[in-house]
């Protein structure tokens, strides 16, 4: 699934258009097995542009899972060190996930 438009995927307008295209970014070269897609996406999107992220961007809050298929969720899964995905279908990883996602947005936005 290659056309993974971070548009369509992300479920919020409290993110920058870059913002938004880091987030897909992270996702999307997770799936290539990558230690740190971190600075990949920093220097991919913001670095072409010759801007700087001077700041944290929190994309968990925002990520809407029922649009990635299970291969990137799974990644994602195993990066935040969310235990007991390995085998469980994508119908079952996504209340997991959305748990997940839901404790991040409180600490996020809720202080």
């Amino acid at each position: 699934m290659n056309n993974l438009n971070s548009k369509k995927i992300m479920k919020t307008k409290k993110l920058s258009k870059l913002e938004k295209r880091y987030c897909s970014c992270l996702m999307k070269v997770r799936s290539k097995k990558i230690q740190n897609p971190y600075g990949i996406c920093t220097s991919s999107v913001y670095g072409k542009g010759d801007k700087i992220r001077n700041k944290v961007i929190e994309c968990t809050p925002h990520y809407n899972f029922k649009k990635y298929p299970l291969k990137y969720l799974k990644l994602y899964a195993k990066e935040k060190k969310i235990k007991g995905f390995s085998k469980l279908s994508k119908k079952k990883l996504l209340p997991v996930l959305e748990k997940y996602q839901r404790k991040k947005y409180y600490k996020t936005y809720k202080k």
